[in-house]
């Protein structure tokens, strides 16, 4: 396939994810439960719209997602009234970003919304060079970089590239040449918003100057390691780019002022429950140098830090000690530069029963394996035959990399308590033996 690039113009005219979709906001409450959001994904081909299933659709900082069925539709249960993002993606080339926004019902309780469909996106690739900072002067400072990584907050993609380490002092490395760069891509990036920030850390010395400005590295003293912060680069990629390759603009990350700050900024929330228990908020350098301290958060549940500039690891956890259902939400990476507010929006815990819900809901009997659809939940249906031969010998535990063997032809996953008790669950049931013994495991929804 050729390739296709372009260079596009920061801060591109907004284009919001709405091109090759149609809304349907008929909000049917008697056919979803309370904060929950479906919607069919499409894909195009030939002019002709057609169900496309296997795409992930997942909410943002959170382990809560779904799959598509067989006709397209997905279920996410257990969001809250808020403004929340969902990332759809089928690997290797498509991929698409949507903010939904909830609200409180009549009842108290928060709407369930239907979202329509949404017509797949290829992705796109954003790829860009990141020079050496201007770290050369007097005194003949220079560094040794070791890793440079872009952070998009948005999406919370991170592409991290590690170089070979510097020696340990007193053994000193060859300054590097001042027209050095390294290249980064993300791939798989959805069309619309993105914010990009940079960081380059290394070990930083300082040497005698001979001819020119060249360090002379027999007379090097070791500073220390350093970070350098570079970015944001805003823009908003139109649809019509789907598929294509953006080139940004370079990036020279620089030194930041060591008195200087920019702000932090996020919230935690539960998808699926009420909790009042609170979290467990660590924001550590990555870098080196002590924990930041984490304040309370004000009465939405929103963290906002006043913090030194540079390249940060954010943990959200429940209490040490917790043993409930609530699964914690993953960790986040955050380049904070100074002046600027870095965003990271919301960070879920997800109660592990969603995963059941959104699995066995339907609008449809097309929606289920079973092929029955009973008050919006699939109805339940018995072992697929001929199973013995493919699940016997593969009891596959839930984990939490989960790893199912499908059988049947696809049809379902081996699932049981021990060998020889293994038979192949159908997917979307949470149970196929007379009588619901057995539960195939909630941490692999299907």
């Amino acid at each position: 396939m050729t390739s296709r690039r372009a260079r596009p113009t920061l801060l591109l005219a907004p284009a919001l994810l709405l091109a090759g979709c149609s809304y349907g906001y008929t909000n049917p409450a008697e056919r979803l439960g309370t904060g929950e959001v479906s919607g069919r994904v499409l894909t195009s081909s030939g002019g002709t719209l057609t169900a496309l299933p296997g795409v992930t659709v997942q909410l943002h900082q959170s382990y809560n997602q779904s799959f598509t069925r067989d006709t397209g539709r997905y279920f996410l249960a257990g969001l809250m009234p808020g403004r929340h993002r969902l990332l759809f993606s089928l690997p290797p080339d498509l991929a698409l970003q949507r903010d939904v926004e909830m609200a409180w019902g009549a009842d108290g309780q928060p709407e369930g919304v239907v979202l329509g469909d949404v017509v797949m996106r290829r992705a796109v690739t954003l790829q860009g060079r990141v020079n050496l900072p201007p770290y050369l002067g007097t005194g003949g400072n220079f560094i040794q970089v070791e890793q440079v990584t872009a952070v998009d907050d948005v999406t919370g993609q991170v592409v991290s590239l590690s170089l070979p380490p510097a020696p340990a002092p007193p053994a000193l490395p060859s300054p590097m040449p001042s027209d050095w760069s390294v290249d980064y891509a993300f791939t798989g990036a959805p069309t619309g918003r993105h914010r990009v920030s940079f960081s380059l850390s290394g070990q930083t010395y300082a040497c005698a100057l001979v001819v020119g400005t060249s360090p002379d590295p027999t007379s090097c003293t070791w500073f220390g390691p350093a970070t350098f912060l570079g970015g944001p680069i805003e823009l908003d990629i139109p649809e019509s780019s789907e598929g294509l390759k953006l080139d940004l603009v370079d990036v020279t990350p620089v030194f930041p002022d060591a008195l200087a700050t920019g702000k932090l900024r996020f919230r935690a929330a539960v998808s699926g429950a009420s909790w009042a228990g609170g979290f467990d908020v660590a924001v550590v350098p990555l870098q080196g140098g002590a924990s930041v301290a984490v304040p309370a958060p004000d009465s939405t549940g929103t963290w906002e830090l006043d913090v030194a500039p540079g390249d940060y690891q954010v943990q959200v956890a429940l209490p040490a000690g917790y043993t409930g259902p609530l699964v914690g939400p993953p960790t986040a990476r955050a380049v904070v530069t100074e002046g600027r507010t870095t965003e990271l929006g919301a960070f879920y815990a997800v109660d592990a029963s969603v995963f059941s819900r959104a699995s066995s809901a339907c609008f449809v009997p097309a929606d289920c394996p079973t092929g029955s659809c009973v008050d919006g939940s699939c109805a339940a249906g018995t072992c697929l035959a001929a199973a013995g031969a493919e699940c016997d010998t593969a009891y596959l535990a839930c984990t939490s990399v989960p790893s199912l063997l499908p059988c049947a032809g696809g049809r379902g996953y081996c699932a049981g308590r021990f060998a020889g008790d293994a038979v192949c669950v159908p997917s979307g049931q949470s149970s196929c033996l007379d009588g619901g013994s057995l539960v195939l495991p909630v941490c692999r929804p299907n």
